[in-house]
């Protein structure tokens, strides 16, 4: 009898400890893990946090790029959502995905807006224009391109 109460604080002990120890061998396992998320249609982000798997927690949250659109969760009717980045607890860096460089993209496009001083019409423009690079792409890659392009034309429209 005494062995099988020593047996069951054992499973329960391994399974209270596996989110701890399985991301030291396993970085980006869901056992444990952060995920980021951008939707390629309307530039919401998502994050989500897994346990054993299961979705604890999501979130939701407009970007500048959404924001410009005048997008926010409630009024989004169709969500394309792709992986951004995961993090386990022990890694402060993320696999490579297809739209691994999305946040930054737009980091970088409000980066544009604000060192030009681009009017509202025209960062609406620029902000569907790269949602459109990420959406006939699949990628994010030729995104980099279209915010080249964006620079380039700020620059030499500036006085």
């Amino acid at each position: 009898m005494r062995f099988r109460f020593h047996i069951v604080i054992l499973g329960i002990g391994c399974l209270l400890l596996a989110p701890f120890v399985v991301p030291l061998f396993s970085s980006w396992s869901r056992i444990n893990c952060r995920e980021q998320e951008i939707d390629v249609i309307s530039g919401l982000r998502r994050d989500t946090r897994f346990i054993y798997w299961i979705p604890v927690s999501r979130k939701v949250s407009g970007t500048s790029l959404s924001k410009m659109l005048s997008v926010n969760e409630s009024e989004a009717r169709e969500h394309h959502w792709n992986h951004v980045n995961s993090f386990g607890p022990y890694t402060r860096h993320s696999p490579h995905y297809i739209h691994h460089s999305a946040l930054a993209q737009i980091r970088n496009l409000e980066m544009i807006w604000d060192m030009f001083e681009i009017d509202a019409a025209e960062r609406k423009v620029t902000a569907k224009g790269l949602l459109r690079e990420w959406q006939i792409a699949g990628t994010d890659s030729s995104a980099d391109a279209y915010l080249q392009e964006i620079m380039k034309t700020a620059e030499q429209a500036a006085p």
